[in-house]
């Protein structure tokens, strides 16, 4: 979850957090916002009037930060079919003119990817992003050289030169709880798996693991990353202005200015 906060628009609504508002169940409280949408900006989901796919997209990444907002970024590309950049950034110019942080949606856009499979690998490539790191290749397939026909994936591939190829995997400790995600294997089975996997990929390319908290402390990944060799300089000069906290919203209350 981004936050536990859900957000309602309403023109006659009294704008910012509602300190009255009962806490639902979850821990969620109420945040609203002060503006009108036009009809081709509000879709109905099970009954309940919401924010076209579209429109989210927009309020998201002119708001949240930068890893949050390419996480949402990343999302719609992936899932909403036929849904791409340019559509995105046409559609703005052309319905939502003039809004405030309409920069950072454009920015933030540039460095989407509908390859990145869950806010966790967009988060990471983010803070990566922001410290100058190579933009890594999302989901690059290798040949298992032992077991013809089966293919391993890592989350990202950098390439250098004369030196032994540098993939990079985030670790979550779902695959050993998440009874999905254990698809009726045991713990165990699920980590001896992933040690023999780890071992044939290693033939072709270093191997570097982190686990979201280092990526969420941004240095213990920028170290590992670091240590294994991939390419670091100075970051994007767009990066800047996502990174900035007071540009365009004061990160404190980032929805307090949306429109």
């Amino acid at each position: 979850m981004l936050s536990h906060e859900i957000h309602i628009v309403a023109s006659h609504a009294k704008r910012g957090r509602d300190a009255s508002s009962p806490i639902f169940e979850g821990g969620f409280s109420v945040v609203r916002h002060a503006y009108s949408l036009d009809a081709d900006d509000v879709a109905n989901v099970d009954g309940v009037n919401v924010t076209t796919l579209e429109r989210t997209v927009f309020d998201c990444t002119r708001a949240l930060s930068f890893p949050l907002a390419l996480g949402v970024a990343d999302s719609a590309l992936r899932n909403a079919a036929g849904m791409h950049v340019g559509q995105l950034i046409a559609m703005s110019k052309e319905r939502w003119p003039g809004c405030m942080g309409s920069r950072r949606f454009a920015e933030t856009l540039r460095w989407a990817n509908p390859l990145s499979e869950n806010g966790g690998e967009s988060y990471a490539r983010a803070i990566m992003l922001e410290n100058g790191v190579a933009e890594p290749v999302l989901q690059v397939e290798f040949p298992d050289r032992f077991n013809p026909g089966a293919i391993f994936r890592i989350d990202y591939f950098w390439e250098l030169l004369n030196k032994i190829d540098v993939g990079g995997e985030l670790d979550g400790l779902e695959k050993t709880v998440d009874e999905d995600m254990l698809g009726g294997k045991t713990a165990a089975e699920v980590l001896r798996r992933e040690r023999e996997r780890e071992s044939r990929l290693s033939v072709d390319l270093q191997i570097a693991r982190f686990t979201f908290p280092e990526v969420r402390a941004v240095s213990p990944l920028i170290n590992v990353l670091d240590a294994f060799g991939v390419p670091r300089g100075i970051p994007d000069a767009g990066l800047t202005m996502l990174r900035d906290p007071l540009a365009p919203f004061n990160r404190s209350n980032p929805y307090a200015m949306l429109r």
